[in-house]
């Protein structure tokens, strides 16, 4: 889903009980990335979210974690996160897709030791006397 879509669909328990999944990870990521909006918290005035609740603030996930007392309102900026999340969610993403391929190429080199250590195995099997066929003249030994 796209983060303007999610702001879009955003509600809180004022309005849902409970916030619905897309509101919770709007709250999620904006708690742990410490951003608010899309671009910058000036994102939530155009938001169905923002207009029903008449209050000219923005949800309470936007509040910085050392300001005590923050209402997300609009009139005090500096208690809010001023960083956009757009930008944060796609470095955290290819940030994890980086673990991905690397654990991916792990994976590979493994299989390909696997492999090399098989035919050497298999190599080794055909030259040395010491492995004979049992089979000799259709008799089993």
């Amino acid at each position: 889903m796209k983060l303007i879509k999610a702001l879009q669909m955003y509600s809180t328990s004022t309005m849902v009980f409970p916030p619905d999944s897309a509101s919770r990870a709007i709250d999620y990521v904006q708690k742990q990335l410490h951003c608010c909006g899309i671009h910058n918290y000036s994102d939530w005035e155009k938001t169905p979210w923002y207009i029903n609740t008449h209050n000219n603030s923005v949800p309470l996930s936007c509040c910085r974690d050392n300001v005590v007392n923050c209402t997300g309102s609009l009139t005090r900026p500096g208690d809010l996160y001023s960083e956009g999340c757009e930008a944060l969610v796609v470095e955290k993403l290819q940030e994890i897709m980086m673990y991905v391929i690397w654990a991916a190429l792990a994976f590979a080199a493994i299989q390909l030791l696997g492999m090399l250590c098989a035919c050497i195995v298999l190599c080794r099997r055909t030259r040395d006397p010491a492995y004979e066929l049992l089979i000799t003249g259709g008799t089993y030994a």
